[in-house]
């Protein structure tokens, strides 16, 4: 496993657990963010970055923070539609079984921690 692989590890370990934990020494945020952009997972990034004590003032940090924002807000609205409709469902007494996302995003540390494309 090489350095980058290593960083991108601790970083979404950091996220998950909420633990400081240390990064390679020659890791370097830039080299992943290619990787992080292709998987979705800027949020567990950044929020493992912040923890793992990387500067916030950092092009790459602002970057992930932009995606963390976004995603938040992403996140509330999907969450907030998801419940009307399960409402929906549940007043006119339709059966249903909610799938992936919508659920796994419960499991996460923070709900914005889980990309959702869809509802």
């Amino acid at each position: 496993m090489n350095t980058m692989q290593r960083g991108m590890i601790t970083l979404l370990r950091s996220a998950v657990t909420g633990e400081k934990l240390a990064l390679p020494e020659d890791f370097q945020l830039a080299d992943i963010l290619t990787e992080v952009n292709r998987h979705s997972i800027a949020t567990l990034v950044y929020e493992g970055a912040v923890n793992c004590g990387i500067d916030k003032k950092t092009p790459e940090m602002q970057k992930l923070f932009q995606t963390y924002v976004k995603m938040l807000v992403t996140s509330e609205g999907q969450l907030r539609e998801i419940q009307r409709i399960f409402d929906a469902f549940d007043e006119a007494g339709i059966d249903y079984m909610p799938l992936k996302g919508c659920k796994l995003k419960a499991l996460y540390p923070k709900p914005e921690l889980r990309a959702m494309g869809d509802a």
